[in-house]
């Protein structure tokens, strides 16, 4: 029974067709980054910062900006069976460990992953924030979780946010703590430090990284939520209202 409730769910519609037109509209007004963009696949192009602004518009219009779903619905609706199971051990999606905590305004974001690995320098991070971000998600890799030193404060993340990007993952530190709270990106780190990075080795640009025990790579796809943090090789189909109530219905009766 679960194995079929799970695959009628991977069958649904795709996520682009349950946005529709009317969302990307509004997602273009969100942002003028994104009224030249085109739609990307997986709707996972819509920022964090749209996606706030969405929750906060006092717009008369009926469009939304669709919330990214729960990061433990859609570990129910993909991994195919509990943690354990052979379905969940053969999944492809993983789970960061505990341990990150959020310093952004946003708390629920998602994309597309580009990759950062540095050594107490934030020379990459720079670069980073002043490309278009398109919804991307930038995990930063310092120096084997290093505490030594922020690589990324208010200015670069305010940077990430004008260029569109949803989320930033800093396997290390930040600082500016009160500050990026008031900045609608999701941002998460191990924790914050007030010294500024030293002028290492610029690092590299998307190469695969480790972060809370799980390795990522350039084109994943990440959800975060206040739950924790999901990686999956490739897009995933959010839940609709009916998937949802199945799933919670398959948990109850176990």
């Amino acid at each position: 029974m679960a194995l079929s409730l799970f695959s009628r769910a991977l069958a649904g519609p795709a996520l682009t067709g349950m946005l529709g037109a009317a969302s990307w509209q509004l997602a273009a007004r969100c942002s003028s980054l994104f009224a030249a963009a085109a739609a990307p696949p997986g709707g996972a192009g819509l920022s964090a910062w749209c996606l706030q602004q969405a929750a906060n518009s006092s717009s008369s219009s009926s469009a939304a900006c669709p919330r990214p779903p729960k990061v433990a619905d859609l570990i129910d609706m993909h991994c195919g069976g509990p943690y354990g199971s052979p379905e969940q051990q053969a999944s492809p999606l993983k789970v960061l460990a505990p341990g990150l905590r959020h310093f952004g305004g946003v708390h629920a974001f998602y994309g597309q992953v580009t990759t950062i690995q540095c050594c107490a320098s934030n020379v990459q991070v720079h670069k980073a924030v002043k490309e278009h971000g398109a919804g991307r998600v930038l995990v930063v890799e310092n120096e084997g979780a290093s505490l030594r030193a922020a690589v990324l404060g208010d200015i670069l993340a305010n940077l990430a946010h004008k260029h569109g990007w949803a989320g930033i993952v800093v396997n290390g530190c930040v600082r500016d703590v009160a500050s990026l709270r008031s900045i609608p990106i999701g941002l998460l780190a191990l924790g914050s430090h007030p010294m500024k990075p030293g002028k290492g080795p610029a690092g590299q640009r998307d190469v695969p990284v480790v972060v809370g025990g799980v390795a990522i790579s350039p084109g994943d796809y990440l959800y975060a939520d206040e739950d924790g943090v999901l990686v999956s090789p490739g897009p995933l189909e959010f839940p609709d209202a009916e998937q949802l109530a199945q799933l919670q219905a398959l948990y109850r009766s176990h």
